[in-house]
């Protein structure tokens, strides 16, 4: 069950579980004081815990038993405001954990969770204020980290995620997360696909959730690709269920190995799963080039192109198919073409470059979007739009509330 489930079972009905009134009072001494105390810690990181991984039953039994312990009402205030966290209920949140003061045990977790809010809230500003403090105070806090280079991630100042998600994989050595964010940004930002493929490796020799390990071995066997080492990139696929994206990851590497009947039988498969898939259809096209049919090849790049206008690797296969047509006119055409994207996208990465180096160059960001618009890449030109009003926000230029950010979960 996820962390919404649970968070709307618990307080859907109310502020049952949080209800401080009535409780009898005790004050014990001596070791039992000491351990009274123990148990608080264990049951409040116990409830804590189990809200991260949705279990209702754990969390439910932990609120429980604090409830009937002395000194809990600021634990008990703070599991509130969390759970109202994982129920979108953000501004509620963030009130409710306010309410809490920020000292003792109940310090770190305060400032972990406010931070949160922030970041969901697109006051990335007051949430890098928080997680700076807290990594201050506590350098070896690998989660502190790890929050922080989710903050700079939002914000497209990568190098920064990257310093972040380096402390929390140098701190918590066996948790899969800070490895796969590490490979996912040094793949897709940097395109440094030998040192992804190496933090990926170390991310799936940690304990990895059986939902999570299937969508890493497809990016791990991406990077293997673009890196042409084929067979591993197979038997990092072997155990991920069989879907059409899988399919055709696997036929381009038995085309490119020259098994080709492989090939060919698996590239079927995938169109059977999804008819018409983009990935597949790139594939096709160049296995009709490969066989020699360069008229079917070309008619059917031309209607890739037709789609993605921009797609720069595709208009370089078509104008390689011209060219072994024997239609110059029709290769330097699409070469033209192809040369003009790829400045682009060049002058896309120099500006990637100066903004993963500055979280609050506003500008820069409003750059990239233009330039991925124009490109046709309208999702990233979202998210670096929204990543522009994310450094707005932190500059004080206009109020946070106007600004929506990343809703993806803390990676």
């Amino acid at each position: 069950m996820g962390v919404v489930a649970l968070s709307l079972g618990l307080v859907g009905g109310g502020l049952y579980w949080f209800r401080l009134a009535g409780r009898p009072l005790s004050v014990p001494s001596g070791k039992a004081v000491a351990d009274s105390r123990a148990r608080v810690q264990e049951l409040f990181d116990g409830a804590l815990n189990a809200v991260e991984r949705g279990d209702r039953d754990v969390f439910r039994q932990s609120v429980e038993e604090l409830r009937a312990l002395p000194g809990t009402a600021g634990h008990l205030e703070l599991l509130h405001g969390v759970s109202l966290t994982f129920s979108g209920e953000t501004e509620a949140a963030l009130a409710q954990i306010s309410r809490v003061p920020p000292r003792g045990t109940l310090r770190r977790p305060m400032l972990l969770w406010s931070a949160e809010c922030f970041r969901r809230l697109g006051r990335l500003g007051d949430a890098e204020q928080l997680l700076k403090q807290l990594v201050s105070d506590l350098p070896d806090d690998a989660e502190a980290h790890r929050r922080l280079g989710a903050v700079y991630h939002s914000l497209g100042a990568m190098d920064f995620a990257l310093a972040a998600w380096r402390n929390t994989a140098r701190l918590d050595p066996d948790d899969y997360r800070a490895y796969r964010m590490l490979g996912l940004v040094l793949s897709a930002d940097y395109a440094n696909y030998t040192a992804a493929i190496e933090q990926y490796r170390l991310a799936l020799s940690k304990k990895v959730p059986e939902s999570e390990d299937g969508p890493l071995r497809i990016e791990l066997a991406q990077c293997l690709i673009e890196q042409r080492d084929y067979a591993a990139a197979l038997e990092v696929l072997e155990s991920v269920p069989e879907a059409s994206r899988i399919l055709v990851m696997r036929a381009e590497c038995h085309w490119s190995t020259g098994e080709l009947d492989q090939a060919r039988l698996l590239l079927a498969r995938a169109e059977e799963l999804q008819p018409g898939n983009s990935a597949g259809r790139i594939l096709k096209a160049r296995m009709l080039l490969d066989d020699g049919q360069r008229e079917e090849a070309i008619a059917l790049y031309r209607d890739i192109l037709e789609r993605e206008p921009h797609d720069f690797q595709t208009r370089y296969q078509l104008a390689l198919a011209y060219q072994a047509h024997g239609d110059s006119e029709a290769y330097e055409r699409e070469l033209r073409h192809y040369q003009e994207s790829e400045k682009k996208r060049a002058e896309l990465f120099d500006m990637y470059r100066v903004a993963m180096k500055n979280p609050a160059d506003a500008q820069i960001r409003e750059q990239i979007s233009a330039l991925c618009e124009e490109l046709g890449l309208e999702s990233l030109a979202e998210t670096w739009r929204t990543a522009a009003k994310n450094a707005r926000a932190l500059l004080g230029e206009f109020p946070a509330d106007t600004v929506s950010p990343n809703s993806s979960e803390t990676p």
